[in-house]
């Protein structure tokens, strides 16, 4: 196995930006190392522990794993690894200051790794390439995707961070502004901060492993998506969760021909993982909805069955967990929900569709698979880093075999960003096809209570100001009227309990030519 292009590259472009991370997640690879590459990894663990005994580093190291050997082999090329490295320590962050204790807003804002980006999509690629070559590829739901994401890959471009170089496409911000950003505002481009978790890692462990541990109950199901089914089948299947730890952890947990995703995976962390910069009061209209979804006219808790407020939990944060090498093609998240991902082990891939016009989205929304028109962006995430996107971002996540991924997420609505909510979900109601899970029975009771809930605001005088005005208030409340006509099919919006949100999985299609 040949030893990464992302690790070369970071040992011989090495700048101001280098994270511990970057180096200390290869060290399974630098017994292959030749002489100089070696003496480069060294020296820059050496200066990353003088950075941690200086109290720069906002990170706590590893123990170095190796010894240096003068047998070290000069060629990238060794044995396959059957086993994961015992040493590994995926990044674990000291508490972050918080707002109020800030010194620099500049130091605490994430930087674009541009030359570890570019590697990893260029290596991304040459991975996706060779399994074209795989027989029947072409017709699972694996190899449609794949397809779409080396196609996409091709023509996507870093985005643009500084509004001195023009429209940016993504807004790289510090905890701080980041909180007073979508406080006021719904941005159209995606937001990413670092440091904004509150809820912590034990120290020297996986925070995969660390996961299970924290689980009760491994006997019970999770749906699975596995690349290799058939795209004429649905693309995930339900498997327990002794098994998926068991290949998450075993030694199969790495460079798998088949790897699988997990769907949604119920968090068995405390209820401590929103990131603090989406804690402010506009950032808070999805869980008001739960409210009023759940006791409509009660103010006392647990008036709801326990499974309906576990339901909502799930809407709310749940967790992202995948072998590398699993990708998803191009999609908007259901219900016209904002969205959260924080990263907590491995790489992870992020790739979105940069200011589309009406043109362009439709254009999309045509072709969700093969459009590969109008201005696409990525970057690479790391633990640590969380990515926000508003309702209606077309986005994609790819992940090298690697590395499996951890990560937290959850959905977030916003009092500024309704009208543009609305949008979004009647686009989806239109148009099925664009989004992940099935929304005709529950997205039109959400529009419902939302729009009595800003009925109220209207009468009370309430934040009104806000969202635009009164003028503005009033042709929400027709929007949403017109909406309800069309779509609601059912008097009661809150009796019985929910039906559980489905999976969707993509119609089949003859998948073109290389």
């Amino acid at each position: 196995m040949e030893v990464p292009m992302i690790l070369l590259m970071i040992l011989d472009q090495t700048g101001d930006g280098l994270q511990p991370y970057m180096v200390y997640q290869y060290q399974e690879h630098v017994a292959s190392l030749c002489a100089d590459h070696l003496f480069k990894y060294r020296r820059l663990l050496t200066s990353l522990g003088q950075a941690r005994s200086n109290g720069t580093s906002p990170y706590v190291p590893r123990a170095m794993p190796f010894q240096a050997s003068a047998s070290s082999p000069k060629r990238y090329e060794t044995a396959k690894s059957t086993a994961l490295p015992t040493s590994v320590h995926f990044a674990t962050f000291l508490n972050p200051p918080r707002y109020a204790t800030h010194t620099s807003t500049v130091d605490s804002r994430p930087v674009l790794n541009m030359a570890r980006d570019d590697a990893y999509r260029r290596q991304m690629r040459d991975e996706i390439q060779r399994r074209f070559d795989v027989p029947g590829i072409e017709n699972t739901h694996g190899g449609m995707t794949d397809r779409t994401i080396y196609n996409l890959l091709g023509v996507a471009r870093q985005p643009n961070g500084d509004p001195e170089k023009g429209p940016v496409d993504v807004h790289l911000l510090s905890g701080e502004e980041a909180h007073e950003l979508l406080d006021t505002q719904s941005p159209y481009e995606p937001v990413v901060t670092q440091h904004e978790q509150v809820f912590q890692w034990r120290p020297r462990l996986r925070p995969i492993a660390e996961l299970f541990e924290r689980m009760e109950n491994l006997d019970r199901q999770v749906s699975v998506q596995v690349p290799s089914r058939d795209c004429m089948d649905d693309s995930f299947e339900s498997r327990d969760l002794t098994e998926v730890r068991d290949r998450f952890l075993g030694s199969d947990g790495l460079e798998v021909e088949d790897p699988w995703n997990i769907l949604d995976l119920r968090s068995s962390l405390p209820a401590a993982v929103l990131p603090r910069f989406l804690t402010n009061e506009n950032c808070q209209l999805l869980p008001r909805l739960r409210d009023e979804v759940l006791n409509p006219s009660r103010a006392e808790r647990d008036m709801a069955a326990r499974e309906q407020w576990n339901e909502w939990r799930d809407v709310l944060e749940w967790v992202l967990l995948s072998q590398g090498g699993h990708n998803t093609s191009p999609h908007t998240d259901s219900h016209g929900l904002g969205t959260w991902i924080t990263v907590q082990e491995g790489l992870f891939g992020f790739g979105w569709l940069s200011h589309p016009t009406p043109a362009e989205l439709a254009a999309w929304t045509a072709n969700t698979y093969d459009f590969v028109g109008a201005r696409w962006c990525f970057l690479v995430l790391e633990p640590g880093q969380t990515i926000f996107f508003n309702s209606g971002t077309v986005h994609f996540v790819f992940r090298l075999r690697s590395q499996a991924t951890l990560a937290l997420g959850g959905h977030v609505l916003q009092w500024t960003g309704i009208e543009r909510w609305l949008s979004v979900v009647t686009a989806q109601m239109q148009n099925p096809h664009i989004t992940n899970e099935e929304m005709e029975w529950s997205a039109p009771r959400y529009v419902r209570v939302v729009s009595r809930m800003v009925a109220a605001r209207l009468q009370s005088g309430r934040g009104i100001d806000d969202m635009g005005g009164e003028a503005a208030v009033r042709r929400l409340l027709a929007l949403m009227q017109n909406f309800d006509e069309q779509y609601l099919k059912e008097p009661s919006v809150v009796a019985g309990k929910a039906k559980p949100r489905k999976r969707r999985h993509r119609a089949s299609y003859k998948v073109k030519g290389p």
